[in-house]
């Protein structure tokens, strides 16, 4: 699946059945994973990215992403790093997740898809995958809050449109993140 994402399309998903209504707001299960997502924008060129990273159930880092998208709105952005989000978690056989997001307009976009009145076709895969999933959360937090997101997003490589996937966080988070384990 990672691979029609770097080729800069959104595989076709078949949505078995929904599991539970997607919530928008704290997810009070335990054992779900955290995905942290941003999206960047140059102001000179419109060139956009996207980057994140998934927490395990414990607080403890598992992956970060990032991908370079080409010229769009940064709201598309978001949208991008939430759905690479999602993919890399079923990817990784995770059941649960919680979605955070400093990106009001993006989870404007996925209520009004959920709802049947949005037309983006992004929200659209984002929706189908949600219900492959047996918890999925969806949390507007602070800009301060999703730093190491924001970096992720800033990180991508803009030669080409694969999806970058780091098993170890970048050096370049490494301060950003002891600085969040010192708050």
């Amino acid at each position: 699946m990672l691979s029609a994402i770097a080729q800069g399309r959104a595989p076709g998903i078949v949505v078995d059945r929904v599991r539970q209504p997607l919530q928008f707001g704290p997810l009070l299960n335990q054992g779900c994973y955290m995905i942290n997502s941003d999206g960047s924008r140059r102001v000179e060129n419109g060139m956009a990215a996207c980057g994140g990273m998934i927490w395990g159930p414990t607080g403890e880092w598992f992956i970060s992403f990032t991908k370079a998208i080409g010229v769009c709105a940064v709201v598309d952005a978001e949208l991008w790093g939430i759905y690479i989000g999602l993919v890399c978690a079923w990817d990784l056989h995770v059941t649960g997740v919680v979605v955070e997001t400093d990106c009001l307009g993006a989870l404007n976009f996925i209520r009004l898809g959920r709802n049947g009145k949005g037309s983006h076709g992004l929200v659209l895969h984002i929706l189908e995958l949600c219900h492959r999933f047996r918890t999925v959360s969806f949390q507007h937090v602070k800009r301060n809050s999703n730093r190491v997101a924001d970096q992720m997003a800033k990180l991508a490589i803009f030669d080409g449109l694969e999806v970058c996937i780091f098993h170890v966080p970048p050096v370049e988070v490494g301060h950003i993140l002891q600085t969040d384990v010192g708050d």
